[in-house]
């Protein structure tokens, strides 16, 4: 069964802004502080690519007076810039001891082939502590793991139990699930704990739908917080999303059906929504950069959390996962992988 539903129309709010009254006041009979706003010429550039900064105060130009600092490197810039490595840069102005709003500026680049892109696929199993069957479905898919080593992720969306979170049901809506153990894989094949399905869906998608990206990925935590700094290549053009997200092993519930108590692979959070983030139209031969940040929550055990970086493809109204890379969030990092000739 094939899901072209997900993803099919991607709906857009309006976002309504309360209006103010007249005058440049802040309501209180005080005059309203101007805004210092930066701007810059492109916000995605190749790199050895000029850009230039704009500084308005209130909207007038007043960039000669102000300073303009890369926040990542805590250094000033004049008011253009040559990005020498893919990257994302961020910028902000200063004058008068006032800060703008940090802009980004994404600096892509080109590389050489050196190869079919390694293919893993991701697997979404749907599953619940309270679920008789779904123990089935993960000794499946362990047993598939050993057949076909090193070709899945799995990421565990729990249903209406301790692991749950808003986006597992969410999730659970878009692939139209009605009844667990199911699994979907790469958004786009759906089974459930019966070997030979399970065993089906993998080989169908390892072979009808070869890699025509790469990631390269590193992340680091803190106390609070995750960060993530991703690079991403296409051998094919097209238009692609990417969703991040964090998964952790080891979590224990002893009123389940799990034999031993613990549940492994447990989707925590989303940085990115559930339906990822657009990178638009994307280049054949291009290496694309991102970053992307987790608040941490202290009831995880970051030694046992992984990342996980999945890019998708739009195929019409479609959107499915073309390949996946997962990375521990303790100062995890994971290289561009291509297949053995």
């Amino acid at each position: 069964m094939y899901f072209k539903h997900f993803l099919g129309m991607l709906c857009a709010a309006a976002l309504v802004l309360p209006v103010a009254g007249c005058g440049d006041s802040d309501g209180e009979g005080t005059p309203a502080e101007k805004e210092l706003e930066l701007v810059v010429s492109e916000n995605k550039v190749r790199i050895g690519t000029e850009v230039f900064f704009t500084v308005l105060d209130g909207g007038t130009d007043v960039t000669a007076a102000a300073r303009i600092r890369n926040v990542k490197t805590e250094t000033y810039v004049e008011s253009a810039f040559v990005p020498e490595e893919t990257g994302v840069y961020r910028f902000e102005a200063e004058l008068d001891g006032r800060v703008s709003k940090p802009v980004s500026l994404t600096a892509v680049g080109s590389f050489e082939p050196q190869g079919e892109f390694y293919r893993q696929v991701l697997v979404q199993k749907f599953t619940a502590t309270w679920c008789q069957y779904c123990p089935l479905m993960t000794s499946g898919l362990e047993n598939l793991d050993q057949e076909v080593p090193d070709r899945m992720i799995v990421m565990a969306v729990h249903c209406n139990d301790a692991f749950s979170i808003i986006e597992c049901q969410k999730l659970a809506d878009d692939f139209r699930i009605v009844g667990l153990p199911s699994s979907v894989f790469d958004y786009r094949v759906l089974a459930t704990y019966v070997a030979t399905e399970l065993e089906k869906a993998l080989e169908g998608e390892l072979d009808d739908y070869p890699a025509v990206c790469g990631i390269a990925a590193e992340s680091e935590a803190g106390l609070e917080r995750i960060n993530v700094e991703a690079k991403i290549r296409f051998s094919e053009k097209g238009r692609y999303r990417v969703c991040c997200a964090v998964v952790e092993d080891g979590l224990q519930y002893m009123d389940g059906y799990s034999e031993d108590g613990y549940y492994n692979q447990v989707l925590r959070a989303f940085a990115t929504s559930r339906t990822g983030v657009t990178l638009g139209e994307c280049e054949a031969g291009t290496e694309y950069p991102c970053e992307y940040a987790f608040t941490a929550d202290r009831k995880w055990n970051l030694a046992n959390c992984r990342v996980l970086i999945y890019v998708m493809k739009e195929e019409g109204a479609a959107v499915y996962t073309n390949n996946v890379v997962s990375l521990p969030v303790q100062n995890g990092s994971c290289d561009y992988r291509y297949e053995a000739e």
